[in-house]
């Protein structure tokens, strides 16, 4: 039988093992051209996508997300991730998770309302916080909130 501490442990565990596994490290190469198109190459080129600006007033395309969008997609995929990660860990009743992250600026403050629903017969109150609780802790919710940042920027040529 294991201790208390090593249940908590192995029962926290895949919070550890998820963050491991979406924070590891990656790379993302953004190549800017004519009109204002980037296209985004993650990981050497394993996925791709275009991005860009509107066509008025900015002069872009229009042919993909907008920088902030792709930010907002990043929190909100992971905070769906994380949910769902959680759930299967738990056993919950959790068919879907939709997670819908807008972004507005009051002041000086970056503000980020996500709005998160479970769909799930049998999914309890008490179920659906611990989610929450788990979604708080996903990488880019820490990023976001709860660590120090440092950029660093190179010139390459």
């Amino acid at each position: 039988m294991l201790s208390k501490n090593l249940q908590s442990f192995a029962k926290n565990n895949y919070l550890r093992n998820f963050s491991k596994l979406v924070a590891a490290k990656n790379s993302v190469l953004s190549t800017t051209k004519n009109k204002f198109v980037t296209t985004v190459d993650i990981n050497d080129g394993q996925f791709s996508f275009s991005a860009g600006l509107p066509s008025d007033p900015y002069g872009g395309l229009g042919n993909g997300p907008k920088p902030l969008e792709i930010l907002l997609s990043s929190y909100a995929t992971c905070s769906s991730l994380m949910g769902k990660y959680i759930a299967k860990d738990k056993g919950y009743p959790l068919q879907e998770i939709k997670c819908k992250v807008t972004y507005q600026k009051e002041g000086e403050v970056d503000q980020f309302l996500r709005e998160i629903e479970f769909i799930g017969e049998g999914l309890t109150d008490e179920m659906k916080k611990t989610l929450i609780g788990g979604i708080n802790s996903c990488p880019v919710h820490d990023i976001l909130h709860n660590t120090k940042k440092e950029t660093i920027t190179k010139m390459v040529n």
